[in-house]
């Protein structure tokens, strides 16, 4: 079992206002996670990736690390960008149970850029959401400041 998962790791925000302005944004990620081995693989969304991460340390029999996670605008792009990975997936007949898929980890990201690309949803990396929370929250401080 996985005591802290991947995604509790990688860098978060910081202050009140960093959170309030990650809140604002109203963005969604869509992610892979699965064994440290790197096969199976689950993909899904959220906008609460912390505790979706947390919850799935409690309830998997393996330890589990987030293979991949990029952002999309809002919850209704994320959620067509998962659809359209486990179409994928499914046509290629590599569905196991659920929402898990018989491929390796380092198939997630082409997966990932082809079903952007198909649907034409724009997304964008964990690096580039921190950047965006920090310029807003730096923004909201400067207008309180006047």
């Amino acid at each position: 079992m996985l005591d802290r998962p991947k995604a509790v790791e990688l860098p978060w925000f910081t202050g009140k206002s960093a959170w309030d302005a990650y809140k604002a944004l109203d963005v969604a990620c869509v992610y892979a996670v699965g064994p440290s081995a790197g096969r199976p693989v689950m993909f899904g969304w959220t906008q609460r990736p912390l505790s979706r991460f947390e919850s799935y340390a409690e309830g998997y029999w393996d330890d589990l690390v987030l293979h991949e996670i990029t952002w999309a605008p809002d919850k209704a792009l994320a959620k067509r960008l998962v659809d359209e990975m486990r179409r994928l997936m499914h046509l290629k007949n590599r569905g196991l149970r659920d929402r898990w898929f018989d491929v390796t980890s380092d198939f997630v990201l082409p997966l990932f850029q082809v079903a952007g690309d198909n649907l034409k949803i724009p997304t964008f990396t964990h690096d580039a959401l921190i950047e965006r929370v920090a310029e807003m929250a730096e923004r909201k401080v400067r207008a309180k400041m006047g």
